[in-house]
């Protein structure tokens, strides 16, 4: 079975979480606060009533050691487990359990087709190589330089391109990186090309955001004249928000970022079924 294409699935994506509430408001919702996410999978947290009564000689030590081993557990020999940051990366993957979303949906149709079970587990980006290390997660949709354990992936792929487009206001449609004047919106901590670098503090300002909702609600508020963030992620927000997206965009790509599938390179039999689903004629967001 042929995967949807990116349009169809985003349109898909929207139109459910449209009938559903609205997930990532960028307008006119300054109260609007993400769901807090659980630091544990929900399926662990039933798990403690199960902890065995301990001796009274055990140390704390020990003790906590059994409680932490019954939270973790260890990955079934047939699941793949991918690792995502637990506020989400739209449209690719979020809510509160991250069990929406683009890449969601491509391992849902993995798991029908291998038999392999497959779901997202939410955690803060500084726990995420401690999850792959301790074989809480086995996988991770990335760019190497973005991995957390790179040296222990083997990597599939590329599947698709992170591209950090330059957005404009309308009237203000460039020509290229090198006459841009004025304001730009740009994600905190993140690595722009050094054309763009070179232009900031001269001719161009910059404003930061912290996330991109923030960064998105501040461009289409007008705080800024340009903006550079992930294409798909830019559509997504901006039909939230019922704006048509066309008006902002341009043909100027800041960066491409190829996107690969990592898997634990110990998971032989993972890695093996997905060599044989991933494929360039099958999985392609650029349709």
């Amino acid at each position: 079975m042929d995967l949807p294409t990116v349009g169809e699935q985003v349109a898909s994506v929207y139109t459910k979480t449209k009938a559903g509430g609205c997930f990532a408001c960028p307008l006119s919702q300054s109260d609007y606060i993400g769901g807090q996410l659980s630091e544990l999978a929900p399926e662990r947290v039933g798990t403690l009533d199960k902890i065995p009564l301990v001796a009274p000689k055990m140390t704390i030590i020990k003790q906590l050691t059994l409680i932490l081993a019954s939270l973790v557990g260890s990955l079934a020999a047939d699941s793949l487990v991918v690792i995502g940051n637990h506020n989400g990366v739209l449209p690719y993957y979020y809510g509160e359990s991250l069990e929406k979303g683009l890449l969601v949906e491509v391992i849902k149709t993995f798991s029908n087709e291998t038999g392999f079970d497959s779901h997202f587990q939410p955690s803060p980006v500084n726990r995420q190589a401690w999850f792959l290390e301790h074989g809480t997660a086995n996988a991770i949709f990335a760019h190497p330089s973005w991995m957390p354990t790179p040296e222990l992936m083997h990597l599939i792929g590329p599947l698709f391109y992170w591209r950090d487009r330059l957005f404009a206001q309308p009237g203000h449609q460039p020509d290229d990186i090198d006459t841009l004047t004025g304001t730009i919106c740009l994600r905190q901590g993140f690595t722009y090309s050094d054309q763009l670098e070179s232009s900031l503090g001269n001719r161009l300002h910059r404003f930061e955001a912290s996330n991109d909702d923030l960064l998105v609600r501040m461009f289409l508020g007008q705080r800024c004249d340009y903006a550079i963030m992930d294409d798909l992620d830019f559509q997504y927000r901006a039909k939230q928000g019922e704006v048509d997206p066309e008006l902002y965009t341009t043909s100027i790509v800041d960066a491409e970022w190829p996107v690969y599938l990592g898997i634990l390179k110990t998971e032989t039999a993972l890695i093996e079924a997905a060599e044989a689903f991933f494929t360039p004629e099958r999985f392609n967001f650029e349709q």
